[in-house]
């Protein structure tokens, strides 16, 4: 007895056909949409991160420059404390 191929195509067939290529076509779909939301919140963390940048560069100037200021002032001490013998008034 041996096996017997049967050639003959039924209607379950060509609904299991369908079926899968609507879900094909479902999930490319899907997939398309995803990827076009994912490109737009990529583009807006992409400006963000321009934003936050010129920020932080901003600061590090701000720093720098307090920190000049800074080491001015200390400077201007550190010559104030000098004995006050050497300060000669003119009274002239």
């Amino acid at each position: 007895m041996g096996f017997v191929f049967d050639n003959t195509v039924n209607v379950g067939q060509i609904m299991t056909l369908v079926g899968f290529l609507g879900t094909a076509l479902v999930m490319a779909a899907n997939l398309k949409s995803g990827q076009s939301v994912l490109r737009d919140r990529l583009d807006r963390m992409d400006v963000e991160l321009q934003k936050q940048t010129t920020l932080l560069v901003e600061i590090g100037k701000q720093d720098e420059r307090l920190r000049a200021a800074e080491q001015r002032i200390n400077r201007l001490e550190n010559t104030n404390h000098a004995p006050h013998s050497k300060i000669v008034p003119n009274y002239r």
